[in-house]
């Protein structure tokens, strides 16, 4: 399994700079573009094909009901979230390293649809539980990376 992502990486990988060849773009963006595939990749084995299919389908509907848990106590759940947050983070900010013309609106919808993903592979494999939440957090931590993104970008062109 882990040997089928690699080679999907490595494809994808090559197709990348491929494509970075054909448009001269910099350097900065062929290396954005080929750590945001590998990236993908492995998030994607590590959320679905690293975990062991169950017997049911899983899922959380509601809105936030990690936050209920934590309130009455099972804070474990709290990791969990911050780590959903972090998960797509880098995304936020490669993204518009890779593509110089993404916007906030775009790299938003392209973290929900990555999320989206994710967690559908999750519910159709039975590899975990389809959550609004992961979602949420996954897609919030997409817009803080887009933040910290534009922080360095700032912070560049002041010191320039």
């Amino acid at each position: 399994m882990i040997l089928a992502a690699l080679a999907l990486a490595a494809t994808a990988g090559l197709i990348c700079i491929c494509a970075c060849h054909r448009r001269r773009p910099a350097l900065a963006q062929c290396g954005a573009v080929v750590i945001l595939v590998f990236y993908l990749v492995l998030v994607f084995a590590s959320t679905v094909f690293g975990r062991e299919p169950g017997k049911a389908y899983r899922y959380e509907l509601t809105l936030f009901w990690s936050y209920r848990e934590i309130m009455a106590g099972r804070t474990k759940l709290i990791a969990e979230n911050f780590w959903n947050v972090m998960m797509l983070l880098p995304v936020g900010a490669l993204l518009p390293t890779a593509y110089a013309k993404m916007k906030l609106s775009s790299v938003t919808a392209a973290a929900f649809a990555v999320s989206l993903t994710i967690e559908l592979t999750q519910l159709i494999t039975k590899r975990g539980l389809f959550e609004f939440d992961d979602m949420f957090h996954n897609t919030l931590g997409a817009i803080i990376g887009y933040g910290v993104y534009q922080l360095i970008r700032t912070l560049h062109n002041i010191t320039d």
